[in-house]
């Protein structure tokens, strides 16, 4: 049957499963797509323009994403929107200075709002996955890891309620809004200090940065010794090593196209 539809019918075979024929043929974009070259960050780029880029980069997906999340057609949609607010939020710390230190914090909060909305459900998700993984496992018993999809089902509902109400306000309107007008707005003529700099060459410096502020929070956190003071402080600890990676890892996304091989 493929033959005959290939031959005689001229029907070219294709890779994509039934639910990405089904987005291809609405127009939607399957999850995890690419931001376009236009909004890469490039070698000569300033680093004024290079924060406007990134910004326009996650921004794209924010919204690439969003129709997917509210319909609720697969949890790959909110995974990317969530790590996409995610790396605005690292951008707008990382790039503060070249886009302005009082409007970065005040978007970087309001993302923060609404990370927590799709943390919510995204961490529920994650944990049905998990539990259907492991029941095949589990014997006897699955019967319980069962009982427990099914919470985790039943705080999902109150959790997803909350996280489309969210995404119908005003409020998440205007944080995009916010958002594009920054990432559409010109950089200074005459930018000043590390935002007039190349972003071949304040790269290195940032992600330098970025690297000991991991090394030394990584120095500090030890394992627990037993004392409670210890053991209440180091899931903390570990917490905030967890954040700083993750800002070591996005800035070098950042910067990657703009440093080539000198990222390695």
């Amino acid at each position: 049957l493929s033959v005959y539809l290939r031959d005689r019918l001229c029907l070219a075979p294709v890779s994509l499963d039934a639910c990405g024929l089904a987005l291809q043929a609405l127009g939607r974009p399957e999850p995890g797509g690419h931001a376009p070259e236009v909004f890469k960050v490039r070698p000569e780029d300033s680093l004024a323009r290079a924060a406007r880029k990134v910004l326009a980069q996650q921004l794209l997906k924010v919204r690439a994403n969003a129709e997917g999340t509210l319909l609720d057609l697969d949890p790959e949609y909110l995974h990317d929107m969530r790590v996409a607010t995610r790396r605005m939020r690292s951008a707008l710390k990382l790039f503060a200075p070249a886009l302005g230190p009082q409007r970065a914090l005040a978007l970087r909060l309001e993302l923060g709002w609404l990370a927590g909305l799709l943390g919510q459900v995204r961490d529920l998700d994650v944990f049905i996955a998990g539990l259907r993984d492991q029941s095949g496992r589990l014997g006897d018993a699955a019967r319980v890891a069962g009982a427990l999809e099914a919470e985790l089902w039943a705080r999902r509902g109150p959790a997803r309620k909350s996280l489309v109400a969210g995404l119908e306000t005003k409020r998440f309107a205007s944080l995009l809004v916010r958002l594009e007008t920054l990432a559409r707005s010109r950089p200074p003529r005459r930018p000043q200090g590390m935002a007039a700099q190349r972003a071949d060459g304040v790269g290195p410096l940032l992600l330098r940065q970025a690297h000991k502020r991991v090394v030394k929070q990584g120095r500090s956190t030890v394992p627990a010794s037993g004392s409670p003071g210890e053991a209440a402080t180091r899931p903390a600890a570990l917490h905030r090593l967890r954040i700083l990676f993750k800002r070591l890892r996005y800035a070098s996304e950042f910067f990657a196209p703009a440093m080539g091989k000198r990222i390695e």
